[in-house]
């Protein structure tokens, strides 16, 4: 890609033409209004322009004089791939010993350039050199006039220039180099304020291989380092200043061989032609560009929405776009200033002086899903002039967390209006938004959603999810907003961390932004010396984790339901901490957070003997808490325990288990919780015997039968496998009857009468042989059998079949009249529940059946392609006034018909009526007229018209065509709007293929056939260039624009089919950003083209190169 640095690509004529000079004046003149047009001038216009002036020289194969400086189309990227410099600077850096500038500057210049052939490496090492010198760290003792080390002494007490000491080395080698005088923006520039022409400044232009170049030896070498002056942080506004100044020597790679575009936003030459660009830039432009700093060029930024440094805010909501590369990831920080001059409203200032502000309120910053786009957002909290600093780092998880340099500043003149008060962001952790190299640092990959800041699809939650390793990371996750506090939030949101999979789902409680923030760190268990008894004793986890991303989300509208995770901690779920001391392990696929029918069960594994405590906790509509524990169970085995849950109510349950090591003596630890919402309740839930921590004791015994909900006046077989006693019973407590369990192949059991009356039924065992008393292991609950309480006297046969109807149906739903129980308590718990939730089941309304099943949207996919800011001024609209239609004839027949007319007027109706037929034939006939016409404007107008309620049945149909064919009009509108969005980098990078992949040259070509170029002319990639330029007449982007796309013969638009037909949008994507943008563009038109005109679709085939040029010829 670009154009080879070499003398092949500059034309030296032997012999001087006078003529030349015209055709070069004929050259700009011809591009003169094409640069016009362009607009203010950013580094990638003024980038295009030079290359565009440079392929016009080449195709009209004009001779530059090699003593003419001329505009250069090179770029320093390809230089750097074309030359290795680590070499060359490994060499020269080494050269500061005093014997070696005690040489002469001829001698130093011959020895540094001596292994060097090449022009370009031999100017690298002289300026390296040069550059790289600290004057402050050279003697300068005993010197003589003739030693380098004497113009040094000189080059430090301002004697002489770094740019005249590089013209001296360079001269005396023999390398054309000459001086630049012009204006700088140096240390002491205020950035939208005019330079000072007092302050001349001075600079180098070298030529290499036919080619001219810019370089500062003096930025390259040294800064000076200064507080601001003008402006404060916002929360260190009344924090006194550090006036001091530092001059600080370290070597800036930006200012060696800039490029021309990119030199211009700092240097200013008094004379137009050492700005080395065709589009050449005026006093006013330069003083107005943005501040862009040698940083901002490196890291591949380009400037998209404000081309100026300042930013007059109006609105209350701002929006700024920079242009990011995407094959040079990047991230940012920021900060925002205030002027000193302000006068600062009372509640800034006392939150500043309180130091409860937090400067990310007012700044969110993330890049797009593709990483080209950084896009910064303002919500400024006065009326005031800001400025807003921008740093960058490689976006590269070696690099130093805080390694950010300076790339740019905006000042931003802010006038808020009263009447407008829109609240700051939420808080946030992190500047900027979304995916970063914190996460990736942590292994968590594939995050979702790519967007730092969105506007969540699901009005009721949002969620993030991605990969990663729950074993060896933790995170939890802080919600916030300006509406409610974040401790208030966290009933709204669950978050788990299981299966490789983090999760976290966030329930709106109302419309509004909020911040979801999440930290992490490694899972570590540390311990710490105890003095006392000389032990390792294992410390307390800290409170609180690094961050790793942020993310603004907002939601529109107020959610159908809201779910509340009641007494939930900011921790995840699922797993804790004292699940891997234990050697825990969860059952495959297992998650913490379950929607559930009438039960569940589930399994978690173990390495080592463990014993279990289990609560089950239900929520009421209220969010108060019951204990329904005994709704609860588990069995304990050598390789694992299973867990077992009935839900008897619907409605919100939180699961708690803890554990320890197998008989420890120290306290259980929870090791696992979870969330199960019950969307389907089982009013015939039993409850699980109660166990005693003899049972828990044990990992051999598990209870065979009963595992059902008992009743009273039954019998029953009690079946204990495993239990290790000597000797077991069970007792009734009503009654006190006690049954012996008869021990045999290691089931304990025992057949029992349950009784006439409910209570408990304990089941007791002696532990050990010479034990004295029974123990209690279980405890099962006994219900009053409702069969039993139905009263049965003398009835009729009659009557028999409905009585037996009746007790089949008790019997079937298993559920007690707890009204007759009236000697006991020992009611059903569940029967007593008061505040029961209705359950909430999400819904989906407002569903639209227009769009066919597998249709994409071409507009949608665009969005990931090209962004357009929904805060920044759109370009006018090609719309008419006409577009809005009168309507108030309309709106006087449907009033009169709504007040009705009495049956003596009856016949004075008649005229009405008739005129009531014409109107709606002529409503008829405008829709039929505009759908045969297919015009946008038109359609609109006649459809508003046509459905003035109440709306005829005889415009029903001609209306719903009208409508599908206004949907997909505005389809194409949209494309296209988009499509002339399209970024002028893009354009640049297109234009800058000497040959481009397959791919590209394909898409372009189906592209440039839509807008009626043949593929005659577009076969060869370099006729395809004439047409990618960002602003001439014949550019593709202004074709794009003029273009009725239902014009278009329908052969064209099938052979532009067959061209992009066997391509995808992944590798069009991997090729060129450009490209993709042209590829969706085509596919869109296309697709929707076919939908409109089915039936010429039908009748036509591909155009080829012949049938081109007539359908052309004859349009």
């Amino acid at each position: 890609m670009g154009i080879c640095v070499s003398k092949q690509n500059v034309v030296i004529p032997e012999v001087y033409n006078p003529d030349i000079e015209r055709d070069l004046a004929e050259v700009h003149k011809a591009l003169e209004e094409e640069f016009k047009s362009m607009g203010f001038p950013t580094n990638i216009t003024l980038r295009i322009a030079n290359m565009e002036w440079y392929q016009l020289i080449k195709y009209r194969q004009i001779a530059i004089p090699s003593d003419v400086i001329f505009p250069n189309p090179n770029t320093k990227e390809v230089i750097e791939e074309a030359c290795d410099f680590s070499q060359v600077d490994k060499f020269v850096i080494k050269k500061n010993s005093k014997s070696f500038l005690n040489k002469t500057p001829q001698q130093i210049a011959n020895v540094l350039i001596k292994n060097f052939n090449d022009e370009t490496l031999k100017v690298r090492a002289l300026f390296r050199w040069l550059a790289s010198l600290n004057l402050n760290k050279i003697d300068f003792d005993k010197l003589m006039e003739h030693q380098m080390r004497y113009l040094l002494y000189k080059l430090k007490n301002n004697k002489a220039t770094y740019a005249g000491v590089f013209f001296y080395l360079c001269s005396s080698v023999k390398i054309k180099c000459d001086l630049v005088l012009g204006y700088a923006k140096s240390a002491n520039y205020e950035i939208g304020e005019n330079v000072d022409m007092k302050n001349i400044n001075i600079w180098n232009i070298v030529k290499i291989n036919g080619f001219w170049y810019l370089c500062n030896p003096l930025f390259a070498s040294r800064a000076i380092i200064q507080a601001e002056k003008k402006y404060s942080l916002i929360q260190l506004f009344f924090k006194k200043k550090d006036h001091s100044t530092k001059l600080e020597y370290n070597y800036n790679e930006g200012y060696f061989l800039q490029n021309p575009e990119e030199f211009i936003y700092s240097h200013f030459p008094a004379f137009s032609k050492y700005q080395l660009l065709a589009r050449e830039v005026t006093l006013q432009e330069f003083q107005d560009m943005a501040y862009l700093r040698p940083t901002f060029f490196q890291h591949k930024l380009g400037i998209i929405s404000h081309p100026k440094c300042i930013v007059f805010a109006e609105q209350s909501r701002n929006e700024i776009l920079i242009g990011t590369n995407k094959e040079f990831p990047v991230r940012f920080d920021g900060e925002i200033f205030i002027s000193d001059q302000t006068v600062l409203d009372a509640h800034l200032a006392q939150q500043i002086q309180n130091e409860t502000i937090n400067p990310n309120l007012y700044v969110a910053a993330f890049q797009n899903r593709d990483k080209s786009l950084l896009i910064i957002r303002l919500r400024l909290p006065q009326t005031a002039k800001y400025k807003l600093r921008i740093r960058v780092s490689r976006d590269d998880i070696k690099n130093k967390k805080n390694n950010y340099q300076w790339c740019t500043d905006y000042i931003i003149e802010y006038k808020k209006r009263d009447n407008i008060s829109v609240p700051p962001f939420p808080m946030t952790s992190l500047y900027e938004l979304g995916p970063n190299y914190i996460a990736r640092e942590c292994n968590f990959t594939n995050m979702f959603p790519l967007l730092g800041m969105y506007t969540s699809p699901n009005k009721n939650y949002t969620e993030i999810h991605f990969n990663g390793d729950d074993n060896e990371y933790e995170f939890y996750v802080i919600i916030t907003s300006m509406k409610h506090s974040s401790f208030s939030l966290r009933k709204y949101c669950i978050s788990m961390f299981e299966n490789g999979l983090g999760l976290i789902r966030f329930f709106f409680p109302s419309e509004g932004e909020y911040g979801i923030n999440i930290f992490g760190q490694k899972r570590k268990i540390d311990y710490h010396c105890n003095c006392l008894c000389i032990k390792l004793v294992e410390k307390q986890p800290e409170e609180f984790f690094p961050p790793i991303c942020s993310y603004i989300v907002k939601s529109e509208e107020n959610a159908n339901y809201t779910l509340v995770f009641p007494e939930n901690e900011k921790s995840t779920i699922g797993k804790q901490r004292h699940f891997f001391k234990l050697k825990l392990r969860m059952e495959d696929n297992f998650q913490s957070y379950q929607e559930c029918h009438k039960s569940i069960h589930f399994k978690m594994f173990k390495q080592i003997s463990c014993q279990f405590r289990i609560e089950l906790r239900w929520y009421d509509e209220k969010n108060d808490r019951h204990d329904l524990s005994m709704y609860s169970f588990f069995e304990n085995s050598y390789e694992y325990v299973t867990f077992h849950i009935n839900f008897p109510l619907p409605g919100m349950y939180k699961f708690l288990i803890e554990g320890k090591e197998l008989n420890s003596t120290k306290q259980y630890e929870l090791v696992y919780n979870c969330y199960f919402y019950a969307v389907e309740p089982d009013p015939n839930s039993f409850e699980f015997p109660i166990i005693t921590d003899k049972w828990r004791i044990s990992e051999t015994h598990r209870i065979i039968q009963p595992f059902r909900k008992l009743y009273s006046n039954e019998k029953l077989l009690i079946q204990i496998e495993g239990f290790k006693a000597d000797e077991m019973i069970a007792c009734r407590m009503n009654d006190n009857e006690i049954f012996h369990l008869d021990f045999f192949n290691d089931i304990w059991e025992c057949e029992i009468d349950t009784g006439d009356n409910f209570g408990d039924l304990i089941i007791k065992a002696k532990i050990y042989r010479n034990a004295i008393f029974f123990t209690e292991i279980l405890i099962f609950k006994i219900f009053k059998n409702p069969i039993k309480k139905l009263n049965q006297p003398a009835i009729e046969d009659s009557e028999i079949n409905t009585e037996n109807e009746k007790i089949e149906e008790v019997n079937n739903s298993e559920t007690i009249d707890n009204s007759k129980n009236e000697e006991s308590s020992e009611n059903d718990i569940v029967k007593d529940m008061k505040n029961i939730p209705t359950v909430q089941i999400e819904t989906i309304e407002n569903v639209s059946n227009t769009g066919e099943i597998g249709e994409i949207d071409w507009s949608l996919k665009m969005e990931e392609v090209i962004y357009i800011s929904e805060f920044l001024p759109d370009e006018e609209s090609d719309d008419g006034s006409d577009e809005t239609p009168t309507i108030n004839e309309d709106e006087n027949e449907r009033n009169r018909e709504e007040n009705g007319i009495d049956d003596e007027k009856e016949e004075k109706e008649k005229p009405q009526q008739h005129n009531a037929e014409e109107e709606v034939a002529k409503k008829a006939l405008n829709l039929q007229n505009a759908f045969k016409e297919k015009d946008y404007k038109k359609l609109k107008v006649a459809i508003d018209k046509a459905s003035v309620k109440p709306i005829n049945p005889l415009l029903l149909k001609d209306l719903s065509k009208a409508n599908e064919l206004k949907a997909n009009l505005e389809k194409i509108r949209g494309l296209q709007k988009r499509i002339l969005k399209l970024d002028a980098k893009c354009i640049a990078e297109l234009n800058q293929y000497n040959q481009p992949p397959t791919v590209v040259h394909l898409v372009i070509k189906s592209t440039l056939l839509i807008l009626s170029i043949g593929e005659v002319q577009t076969d060869e990639w370099k006729e395809c260039r004439v047409f990618i330029k960002y602003t001439c007449s014949n550019s593709i982007l202004k074709k794009i624009k003029a273009l009725k796309i239902l014009n278009v013969h329908p052969g064209i638009i099938l052979r532009a089919q067959e061209i992009i037909d066997e391509l995808n949008m992944k590798e069009v994507m991997e090729a060129s950003a450009g490209a993709a943008a042209f590829y969706l563009w085509c596919k869109g038109n296309i697709d929707i083209y076919k939908k409109i005109k089915k039936d010429e679709i039908g009748k036509s085939q591909p155009a080829n190169k012949k049938s081109q040029k007539n359908i052309f010829s004859s349009a």
